[in-house]
């Protein structure tokens, strides 16, 4: 699609680095949470790859993945699952073309054009990976650097 390659690799660069730290997420605190209001950090990995596929079936119309991630327990299940996901994902927004994505779509109260939300589903990521170093490091690991090698 012209005009999407750069969307395309900041979606893949963010993936890679999400998956970087969930892949250091110790099994035995996936039931921790900070608060009780909070997820739990298995809850909170869970959800990046469930958001992506929710956000993008809101933006295409279709649902990329019927994967069910509430019984996944371990980082390398859950990584697996959001490899397949984002894959997944990454073919159906693909199939999409400029006036597709100029459409708009609701969430919630609020109501943008498709190509808007896409950009939104990054800023999402985003937000909870922070959530996912600052829960790692609570839990006793030192994660991965956000930039460069681990």
């Amino acid at each position: 699609m012209a005009g999407m390659s750069s969307f395309f690799e900041n979606w893949d660069r963010i993936h890679g680095q999400s998956v970087k730290v969930m892949k250091v997420a110790p099994a035995e605190k996936f039931e921790w949470k900070p608060v009780d209001t909070a997820m739990s950090l298995g809850e909170l990995m869970r959800h990046l790859p469930e958001a992506e596929n929710y956000l993008v079936e809101l933006v295409t119309g279709k649902k990329s993945s019927a994967e069910d991630l509430s019984r996944m327990k371990t980082a390398e299940e859950i990584v697996a699952a959001f490899d397949r996901i984002h894959s997944d994902c990454k073919k159906a927004v693909e199939a999409l073309n400029e006036e597709d994505l100029k459409e708009m779509v609701s969430l919630g109260p609020n109501t943008m054009p498709k190509k808007v939300l896409l950009h939104a589903l990054l800023e999402h990521e985003i937000h909870h990976r922070g959530q996912l170093y600052t829960f790692i490091r609570i839990a006793g690991v030192i994660p991965p650097p956000l930039f460069g090698g681990v």
